[in-house]
């Protein structure tokens, strides 16, 4: 694909970035649980920096499924997938919580919930018809994974389980509709000018001295670093106007800045996306897939000893 020279960053490289800011995230919130770092200290600058920096994963992860939902051959495979992981992610947490060393554990809402609606609907939408009725129901999961979390913010207790709940909730809602649907609209007008072409997902530039890939991959990385940096950018500022709403933007100390707000920064690297899939080997297939439970149980277990 001929691209621009800053379009380095292929799938693989982008999903490798995500794994390692999660990762950090999640080691910068057992450390807030287990060692209650004291704000000014080293271990409380570590602490910020990997929740800060960790908050550029869900933004990538919502690209993601909105990038394979709209390219894969076989999306009820990738919605499957999903499915699969979010029910092992859930039976562990509730077992784990019933283990005092680990029952802190339960306490961490998980992004699954979020990325299976988003699949799901991708999914219904797809297979058309009175299939596209059936989005209300992933809709209205996120929508009340987010009105639960308002009641927690203000003081009522629901007794529901955050782990049961969507962690972006209504935030992730808004993020990941545009991201999917605004690169349809916009492929759509791309043909109907005749500028590209489409054979099943790949697509074709039959004017290339016009229209070619550079400025396709160009437009269509603008777009969703648009998309990405100005739905945090609302959220974020609507947050704080009437912060009742919670919507995870809790500031860092005292600093006054959102921990969320720096979700923003991943639309820098959409731009420096390329458009390929890059590595895809069967092991990694499985590795990237396996990540998220097996490196809360380790962190987990590992936090657990030091607890002892």
């Amino acid at each position: 694909m001929n691209v621009q020279r800053f379009q380095f960053l292929d799938g693989f490289s982008l999903k490798i970035l995500a794994l390692v800011l999660m990762f950090l995230d999640h080691l910068g919130a057992f450390m807030t649980m287990y060692l209650t770092p004291v704000e000014g200290t080293p271990l409380f600058i570590a602490v910020t920096i990997f929740r800060a920096v960790g908050r550029l994963a869900f933004p990538l992860f919502a690209f993601f499924v909105a990038e394979g939902m709209r390219k894969t051959h076989d999306r009820g495979n990738y919605l499957l997938r999903f499915a699969i992981l979010f029910a092992i992610v859930l039976i562990a947490q509730a077992g784990l919580s019933a283990i005092p060393s680990f029952a802190s554990v339960s306490t961490l809402a998980q992004p699954f919930g979020d990325l299976l609606s988003f699949a799901a609907i991708a999914y219904l939408y797809e297979k058309g018809g009175n299939w596209r009725f059936l989005i209300a129901l992933p809709v209205l999961y996120l929508l009340g994974s987010g009105i639960i979390n308002i009641l927690n913010n203000n003081g009522v207790q629901t007794y529901v389980p955050p782990y049961l709940l969507a962690q972006y909730n209504i935030v992730g809602l808004v993020l990941f509709l545009p991201l999917y649907f605004l690169p349809k609209v916009m492929e759509g007008k791309l043909l109907g000018a005749g500028l590209i072409q489409k054979e099943g997902s790949e697509i074709l530039f039959p004017r290339p001295d016009s229209y070619g890939e550079a400025a396709y991959r160009r437009h269509t990385n603008a777009l969703n670093a648009s998309i990405v940096a100005a739905v945090f950018a609302i959220c974020w500022i609507v947050s704080y106007l009437t912060p009742y709403f919670g919507f995870y933007f809790e500031p860092l100390g005292q600093t006054g800045i959102s921990f969320e707000m720096y979700g923003i920064i991943a639309a820098f690297f959409l731009l420096l996306y390329n458009g390929r899939r890059g590595y895809h080997a069967k092991w990694w297939v499985y590795f990237e897939w396996s990540f998220f439970p097996v490196h809360i149980l380790l962190l987990a277990g590992i936090f657990a000893l030091i607890s002892l």
